[in-house]
């Protein structure tokens, strides 16, 4: 358990539960592990993360730009955050001035933020004891030249080591050579370092930490191949599995649900095991077929089953118009 679980959730493994893991966690096959050392073969098939899909240009954002383009622009209001939620009279006051009125809302804000913006105080004792999070400090090295012949088919690697302080580094410029300006003279790398209450880090020195993390790692030979050095700060960053979480979801979730608003995604439903961008996706569309269609969510009310295997449905039934671009 240490010294890596502690350098990635950024609390002590005695903080944290074990019921989110099921099919989350790949099962290590001891043998198999040992098998592959001696032999020195990759085990490319080996974990639920083996393949993926990336776009060719513009990140995992461009996904979500593909996606907003299919609806109606005068639908979309994008800047004007929820001050104030009234529970009883079903409106949203927003930084605007504006009042929305809504019948059924679904809400995509941290759950600990929906319970503050609609008064619902009684519960700030259970949300400071389950609601626990995790800070990303997300570095993007980008590098002349080319990477080692070592790095060119890895994604991403795992750093328990004291020698450096991320726990994780991808090659970000093998997830597509658009990735970086000049694809055939540049190369990149993104470090991630985890930050909470029990776990401070320096902002004023980390980022010559992560370059010395590197350096100390072989990720990168000298300091003059560094072009640039972006980072970026997401205050929520994990939602953390800790041991009063469920205890706190059962009360939250079914609080909102009776008041006619349903969080959902990443921090509105607070549950890391189905906390990533296709989890979160799924959310929305089983909520909004619960609600018109009747039909039973499968994502957040099951993450085991829902990481078990493939659920076909709703798209079974939809006819999705191909695109181009």
């Amino acid at each position: 358990m240490l010294p890596y679980n502690f350098k990635v959730w950024a609390y002590p493994p005695e903080m944290l539960s074990v019921g989110w893991m099921g099919d989350r966690v790949a099962t290590i096959d001891l043998k198999r592990v040992l098998h592959n050392l001696v032999y020195t073969r990759p085990d490319i098939s080996w974990g639920p993360n083996r393949t993926f899909r990336f776009p060719q240009r513009g990140g995992t954002g461009i996904i979500w730009k593909k996606c907003a383009a299919r609806l109606p622009a005068d639908k979309i209001i994008l800047r004007n955050a929820a001050v104030e939620i009234d529970l009883p009279r079903h409106t949203i006051k927003t930084s605007s001035g504006s009042t929305i009125q809504y019948d059924t809302l679904l809400s995509t804000i941290p759950l600990s933020q929906l319970a503050k913006v609609s008064g619902q105080d009684q519960f700030v004792p259970l949300i400071n004891r389950g609601l626990l999070y995790s800070t990303s400090n997300i570095f993007g090295i980008g590098l002349k030249g080319r990477p080692p012949e070592s790095l060119q088919t890895k994604c991403w690697m795992y750093f328990p080591e004291s020698d450096c302080p991320f726990y994780r580094v991808t090659v970000f410029s093998n997830y597509s050579p658009n990735n970086v300006p000049q694809p055939d003279s540049q190369w990149s790398l993104m470090a991630e370092v985890s930050e909470s209450r029990c776990k401070p880090e320096n902002q004023a020195t980390m980022t010559e930490s992560v370059v010395a993390g590197l350096l100390n790692t072989r990720l990168i030979n000298s300091r003059s191949d560094i072009v640039s050095i972006w980072k970026h700060r997401a205050e929520l960053g994990y939602p953390t599995p800790s041991l009063q979480r469920d205890e706190a979801l059962k009360e939250l979730l079914p609080f909102f649900e009776r008041n006619g608003v349903y969080p959902r995604g990443r921090f509105g439903a607070w549950k890391y095991e189905v906390s990533n961008q296709d989890h979160s996706f799924m959310q929305g569309v089983e909520a909004v077929e619960r609600l018109y269609n009747g039909r039973s969510e499968i994502t957040v009310a099951d993450p085991n089953h829902a990481n078990s295997k493939y659920h076909p449905w709703p798209f079974e039934r939809w006819q999705i118009p191909a695109t181009t671009g």
